[in-house]
């Protein structure tokens, strides 16, 4: 008798097999959550998520919990992760046999030789019917005068080969279809990834299991609709509260210019999760916004940000255009 686990990841299959991705997200994050050291919950969550960070965030977080999982393995080949590895290349004569049969079936027609196209079948026909009229000509002694007359002829009643400008498409399988991009590899917190569609780098995305109201609000962050932002998250956080949510909130206050409720959202992001970085960037712009003259918590803030994570690009920027200020600023 299966477990309520096993029958919600039996859910989760049936899903991913109809195509119901959106599903299939919900009833794995679940799981994860429940129970993350199934490595069969990540493998089959990078299936159904979107980006490439989050295919092989899920790739690597498989291969953390099975090291011989071969399908992970080879998922990261393909996105360039890993280097490839001769020993799991598949040999050339097993590749052909996937496709050779069902291609040269369906090029086979009626009085053909299977996989003969008629580009071909075509060809053959004019090189048989210009080797009958060689030897035509040679038995039986044509005149110059008769030779261009019978070529003509020939040239009448020889069948142009069929030009067959369709391509048989050869599919190959493949973990992914999307192309590898480099990633960045973040301090901290591993599960959140950088993205820059929103005006600040947002550390996104971690595993919501209410991925419609987090889904919405980036929207909304990429129209800049602030006010939309906050009303999603806020559905986002009681379902359930992250660090990475509440920066998010923080960050949407920030530009609808409410002080006090982006500065709680920093703060509790932080309380949450003091290795994150990015409400510390947060709480450091909206001081540089309110009170830019309490210049020692902002450098520290800006200091904290990028301690936690070197690779924080935009915490670098504004940490630069806060140090140039405040030269500037020093009487000579």
């Amino acid at each position: 008798m299966s477990t309520p686990e096993e029958a919600a990841f039996q859910e989760a299959l049936s899903a991913i097999h109809a195509g119901e991705k959106q599903r299939a997200r919900d009833l794995l994050t679940r799981l994860i959550k429940k129970n993350p050291a199934d490595s069969r919950y990540w493998l089959w969550m990078s299936a159904v998520v979107e980006s490439n960070r989050e295919i092989i965030f899920c790739l690597k977080e498989t291969l953390k919990r099975d090291p011989q999982n071969y399908t992970a393995r080879r998922g990261l080949i393909l996105q360039g992760e890993l280097p490839l590895d001769p020993q799991m290349a598949i040999p050339l004569e097993l590749q052909r046999r996937n496709w050779e049969p069902q291609y040269f079936s369906r090029q086979a027609i009626p009085g053909q030789l299977p996989g003969l196209s008629p580009l071909r079948l075509g060809l053959t026909i004019a090189g048989v019917l210009v080797l009958v009229a060689v030897i035509v000509i040679a038995v039986s002694g044509f005149n110059r005068q008769e030779v261009p007359a019978f070529l003509s002829w020939l040239q009448k009643y020889t069948p142009e080969p069929t030009r067959n400008t369709t391509v048989e498409p050869l599919i190959f399988a493949s973990t992914s279809t999307q192309p590898a991009t480099p990633t960045h590899q973040l301090s901290g917190t591993p599960e959140f990834a950088l993205i820059t569609a929103t005006p600040t780098a947002l550390y996104v995305n971690t595993l919501h299991p209410r991925t419609e109201s987090y889904r919405s609000a980036t929207l909304a962050f990429q129209r800049k609709d602030w006010n939309a932002a906050v009303n999603y998250l806020d559905q986002a956080i009681k379902e359930d509260p992250q660090p990475d949510l509440y920066y998010l909130q923080g960050e949407a206050y920030r530009n609808l210019d409410k002080v006090p409720e982006a500065l709680q959202d920093y703060e509790q992001a932080i309380s949450l999760n003091p290795r994150f970085a990015p409400p510390y960037l947060g709480r450091a712009q909206l001081r540089l916004q309110t009170s830019p003259s309490s210049t020692d918590a902002i450098r520290a803030d800006l200091e904290k940000a990028i301690d936690l994570d070197a690779n924080f690009l935009e915490a670098y920027l504004v940490l630069g255009d806060f140090e140039i200020d405040q030269q500037n600023d020093r009487p000579p």
